[in-house]
């Protein structure tokens, strides 16, 4: 597990106090699907990550740093600075603490902190102070330092309520506002439920674990609500199973549209890349097998064969027999294949997937799609460009749909998330089919050797040398003006590994390691 990272010592490229920008974004109380603090990034400004990104890799993906000895008196010793009515030394204090540790890895030993000095600090003080920083704050970390005191403190005023709910609507605070303070207010849990709903990546997840299903509303909600956030399913699949009671909803049988809202829960549940999920549960075979034996009972669409499917794919993986041969019944049915076939020639997403596993013909389909709405089945074009029947369309497609033209020439250190980078995610579904297609979409390779995006022009050297390889030819010899190209791209490659993966090309190789094909 990687250790949890710190936010870098670098000023905010705004003067604007968080609370007010994020305030003056909120439109019919939420924010813009397109909101976002990097204003306020410390970091590297080409480095993107959404809103709570790195607070929730700290949740839930690193080990937490070995912290120093000294800790608590460094807190102390700003927390006292608090205390005494100087507050810009104690923004220097906890900016000291907070540049070298990010806020949540560090809110246990404030709140310690907090506890053994109870005696010793000003309340009336400490208040104003994290006010001040709530309020006024251009710094995402020292805000959070605010917000966790408040959470120490005794339950704020109307003015700062209203403060903390707008702050929560942000995913970046959303976890802070939550985390035993709105839990700890009048009405509490309903405050928790209807920031929940406002909230759609790291928020929602973070709030979710907080959120009791004290009523049927809010257990209902988490059945059909809780796994959509923009980020993954997963990571509140398992909280949404127990507290929307899923497992005594499945006893007693579901309704249509409790089954709708099962399968997203499951679906989520099998996919255990980020967190764990249904492996947790006492009894993993029998819970899938319960949600198959309820899809038997239903009107099933190809949404709900898709999570068939991934049962089945887990199944199988697990060994668990019996749940994979009523999974193989369900999607091998005359009905089922007739609705795949059906959803196929509407062009249905879901429906290609299915097609591939059951057999069912799907490439025209998928072409003539792709062809009006590449943007979204631009994913699957690896099953086109697989298939020599339909590789020189897919590819004319790819070079309209990303579009080509679009893809800048300029080697740099960027990740290529975030909004406006679809042509170099695009890009990135084209290339790894190419290795096994030996001067095909050369054009596209070429481009993408100079893309400002890493994994594109990662992904061009592995199309290049799985060429080399394959035809036992050195580049030179196989493609001269790919071998020129490859040049340009060497000498603006500002990436030093990069360039040493690109010299044995360069220097005729036709073999390469294993771990570099």
């Amino acid at each position: 597990m990687p250790e949890a990272t710190t936010p870098e010592a670098t000023t905010p490229k705004t003067t604007v106090p968080i609370y007010h920008y994020i305030r003056e974004a909120v439109t019919d109380g939420e924010l813009p699907d397109d909101f976002s603090l990097r204003p306020y990034d410390r970091g590297d400004p080409e480095l993107f990550m959404a809103d709570g990104a790195m607070d929730g890799m700290c949740v839930y993906h690193m080990a937490r740093p070995e912290l120093p000895a000294d800790l608590d008196a460094q807190i102390g010793s700003a927390l006292m600075l608090a205390s005494s009515g100087e507050p810009v030394a104690a923004d220097e204090a906890f900016s000291s603490l907070v540049n070298k540790f990010r806020s949540i890895l560090i809110i246990d030993q404030v709140a310690d902190s907090v506890s053994t000095r109870r005696d010793q600090l000003n309340p009336a003080m400490i208040y104003h102070y994290a006010k001040r920083l709530v309020l006024t704050s251009t710094d995402k970390e020292l805000l959070k330092i605010g917000l966790e005191l408040f959470e120490l403190l005794r339950e704020p005023d109307d003015q700062l309520k209203d403060a903390m709910r707008t702050l929560g609507l942000s995913d970046e605070f959303t976890t802070f506002v939550v985390f035993d303070m709105m839990m700890q207010w009048t009405n509490g849990n309903d405050e928790i439920f209807r920031l929940v709903q406002k909230v759609h990546g790291w928020g929602r997840i973070h709030a979710i674990e907080r959120l009791e299903p004290s009523t049927d509303e809010i257990r209902d909600w988490f059945l059909f609500e809780g796994v959509n956030n923009n980020i993954m399913p997963a990571y509140s699949a398992l909280t949404c199973f127990n507290k929307s009671g899923l497992a005594e909803r499945m006893a007693r049988g579901l309704s249509p549209k409790e089954f709708r809202g099962a399968g997203a829960v499951m679906e989520a549940l099998v996919d255990e890349g980020p967190v764990e999920g249904i492996s947790v549960l006492d009894d993993p075979a029998g819970t899938l097998g319960a949600y198959v034996d309820q899809a038997r009972t239903q009107d099933v669409g190809t949404d709900d064969l898709s999570v068939i499917s991934a049962i089945r794919r887990y199944a199988k993986d697990k060994k668990m027999g019996k749940v994979v041969s009523a999974c193989d019944d369900l999607l091998n049915s005359p009905d089922s294949r007739q609705k795949v076939a059906d959803a196929v020639s509407r062009g249905d997403v879901t429906a290609f997937m299915l097609a591939e596993q059951l057999g069912i013909p799907y490439h025209e389909e998928l072409l003539r799609a792709m062809g009006t709405n590449f943007r979204w089945l631009f994913t699957r074009i690896g099953c086109l460009i697989d298939d020599e029947r339909y590789i020189d369309q897919a590819l004319e497609l790819a070079r309209t749909g990303m579009p080509l033209d679009a893809i800048e020439q300029e080697p740099r250190d960027e990740s290529g998330l975030g909004p406006g980078h679809f042509a170099y995610l695009a890009l990135g579904f084209v290339l790894q089919p190419l290795c096994g297609h030996v001067l095909k979409g050369t054009d596209i390779v070429e481009r993408a050797l100079m893309s400002p995006v890493v994994r594109n022009r990662i992904e061009a050297h592995r199309v290049l040398r799985s060429w080399v390889s394959s035809k036992r030819i050195p580049l030179a010899e196989l493609s001269p003006e790919l071998y020129a190209r490859l040049g340009e791209a060497y000498d603006a490659e500002p990436k030093e590994d990069l360039r040493q993966s690109m010299r044995p090309l360069l220097d005729g190789a036709i073999t390469f390691p294993k771990e570099d094909m």
